[in-house]
Order: C-alpha cells, then sequence, then structure tokens
C-alpha cells in the first residue's frame, strides 16, 4: 500500500505515467469545465424565433464554475486546447401557457448539433437537455448555452442550469 501511495506521488504533477501494464492518465489535466446555477428565478429577454443567450445583463449568471483548459467567461466556454469535445447543456425554465420553446448551443454564433424542444403549461417548471459532439474545436471557439420562443416574444424565467464540456481527443 506505500509503494502505490509512493507511486502516485511521484507522478502527481505529471499527464500520464507508464506502469506494468499499461499507462495511467490524469484525468483532471483534460480539458473539461462545469458550471451551473440554480435556484436563479431570472428572466431572459427573448424576441420570437431569435436566440437569446442564457445569461444576465452582468453575464455572470452560471456561477459554479471549475475546470481545466477551458475558460468560462461571459457565461461562455472558451476552448483553449484544439480537438474533440462532448457537451451537455441542462435548463429548467418556466414560461406561459402554451408557449413553445427551443434550447440549442451556439459555436462562433452558430447553431450547433441539434436542439430540444419542450411547451409550456400554467408556469409549470419544465427541463430539457441536449448533448453534443463538436468535432475539431479549435482554440478561442466559445460555445454558448441558447433559448428561442417559437410562439411570441415573452420571456421565460430560467431556474436553474448545468453546462459541461469534457475534451476526447485531438
Amino acid at each position: 500500500m506505500v509503494a502505490i501511495l509512493l507511486w502516485v506521488a511521484s507522478i502527481a504533477n505529471t499527464q500520464t505515467s507508464s506502469f506494468p501494464g499499461g499507462t495511467l492518465v490524469r484525468m483532471d489535466l483534460f480539458p473539461h469545465a462545469l458550471t451551473a446555477f440554480s435556484d436563479s428565478a431570472r428572466s431572459i429577454a427573448c424576441t420570437k424565433d431569435v436566440w437569446a443567450q442564457i445569461t444576465n445583463a452582468s453575464n455572470n449568471l452560471f456561477t459554479n464554475d471549475y475546470g481545466e483548459n477551458i475558460t468560462h467567461a461571459g457565461d461562455t466556454l472558451t476552448v483553449e486546447q484544439a480537438g474533440d469535445y462532448y457537451v451537455n447543456f441542462n435548463l429548467s425554465w418556466q414560461g406561459n401557457n402554451g408557449e413553445q420553446w427551443k434550447l440549442g448551443l451556439l459555436k462562433n454564433g452558430v447553431l450547433w448539433g441539434y436542439t430540444a424542444n419542450r411547451y409550456t403549461s400554467n408556469n409549470d417548471i419544465g427541463n430539457a437537455s441536449i448533448q453534443a459532439y463538436i468535432d475539431d474545436a479549435v482554440i478561442g471557439d466559445d460555445i454558448k448555452p441558447v433559448i428561442m420562443n417559437l410562439t411570441d416574444s415573452d420571456d421565460p424565467t430560467v431556474i436553474s442550469s448545468t453546462l459541461w464540456m469534457v475534451w476526447q481527443f485531438d
């Protein structure tokens, strides 16, 4: 047991280390990010059929941050290491009765991947999620969570969200 602890301590500042039977890779050094907010009840200004970024007036709605080699600023994730990434975006929000909403991710201002649709009723709090695979991301690519009202220009009230991104390979 002591030998294992000493071996682990000796590789603590390296990305990989060989050992009999394989290579140990330090996952905490791979690019990854997690940001979130909860108990928010913030209104997001929407115009019918136009994407609106999930943010507030100060661009700091997402407050719980953790990451490595991905920058989080202005409620945007920015790639610091080229490669392929997996992204998960989850949002809980409420809207007026009978409204149809669309949830998405923008990469450098362009819709990326699939969208999620949801109808609201009686100001219920509902949830939608998106998973996306971003291939060939380059340093400086920005990922932004967005919402669109397909029914009218009423604003949603966002309650909570998680946004995480993890590097797959380059």
